[in-house]
């Protein structure tokens, strides 16, 4: 049964579940719902499956899955985008960041930065599903290939930063450079 299901079941479920613990197990992920790719407009190749997902992705790289679809509940959007990837990525693990930021820069004002967009727009209502966008969920698997290049089993946040950052003229991408973090930093740090 398990290794029949798909990498939206997973994503579909703790993008989905808006009470749901921050790092749920595969078995109960895929007792809870059935959630298909279609409802999340994710195609199946643009995803990461669900043996990566419960094999390779730590704790806090499940949980900033879980965290940036928080963000979108907190602030509408139509989808979990690009922005809430890294609102999730600094509120699991603001470490990943924090050791580069420029002065005058810090977590909450990334954040802030990163939302902004979102701003005075009511919130998405906890109990629907927020489908994934296509840039999310190419981070979440572009992430994984960052870490097979450079020889790691596990994907952790860093290697989801080192994904936002591939990217030179997206959005994201230049609000990360301004707060002085650079793809080559990060890289460095996770081959360490």
């Amino acid at each position: 049964m398990l290794a029949e299901t798909t990498g939206c079941v997973v994503l579909g479920l703790l993008l989905a579940t808006p009470d749901a613990p921050a790092v749920p197990t595969l078995q109960r992920i895929v007792a809870n719902d059935g959630m298909s790719c279609q409802r999340l407009n994710m195609a199946e190749q643009d995803s990461v499956s669900d043996e990566v997902i419960a094999t390779r992705f730590t704790r806090e790289a499940v949980d900033v899955i879980y965290r940036a679809r928080e963000s979108v509940v907190q602030g509408a959007s139509p989808t979990i985008d690009l922005p809430h990837m890294l609102v999730g990525i600094l509120r699991a693990d603001p470490e990943a960041v924090t050791r580069w930021l420029r002065p005058g820069w810090t977590v909450e004002r990334l954040e802030r930065s990163a939302l902004s967009r979102y701003e005075d727009k009511p919130g998405v209502p906890g109990d629907i599903g927020v489908p994934a966008s296509a840039d999310f969920s190419y981070i979440l698997k572009k992430g994984t290939e960052i870490a097979d290049e450079l020889g790691q089993h596990d994907v952790e946040p860093r290697h989801f930063l080192a994904a936002l950052l591939e990217n030179s003229t997206s959005d994201i991408t230049k609000l990360l450079n301004e707060a002085g973090i650079q793809r080559e930093q990060i890289i460095e740090s996770l081959r360490r």
